[in-house]
């Protein structure tokens, strides 16, 4: 439907030929679902193409237009199904309730999200 779903950009970007991945030094993406968008910076990330992944690693911290944040150690998206997950610890907060556990899988924008594993909610004031 030629609607941009996500762009990374880097500071440094390294392809190999070989295995067709793509590495990323001080990386930001940016993913879209209708008029809602959702920034992730990272220190590094990869983009492997036989696999069709994108790995954002730490620290994670992202944004969205809608006010949500959420900060960790890693972030997989997959293009393919347009959902994310991590495996590792994360902190997330949107508008006044903050979740934490030890893995989260989300859309492609973390409005709607899982947490698993010590799941923490926390209702602020």
């Amino acid at each position: 439907n030629g609607k941009l779903v996500w762009r990374l950009t880097a500071e440094k970007i390294l392809y190999n030929p070989t295995t067709k991945d793509i590495f990323l030094t001080n990386a930001t993406g940016e993913f879209y679902k209708g008029d809602e968008k959702m920034i992730v910076k990272a220190n590094e990330g990869t983009v492997t193409n036989k696999q069709e992944k994108i790995v954002l690693k730490g620290p994670v911290h992202a944004t969205s237009t809608d006010g949500m944040e959420m900060k960790g150690e890693d972030l997989m998206y997959l293009p393919k199904k347009g959902t994310f997950q991590s495996d590792r610890p994360f902190w997330y907060k949107k508008d006044t309730t903050v979740i934490t556990g030890d893995r989260i899988n989300g859309d492609s924008i973390l409005q709607k999200i899982q947490a698993e594993g010590h799941v923490k909610l926390i209702k602020e004031q």
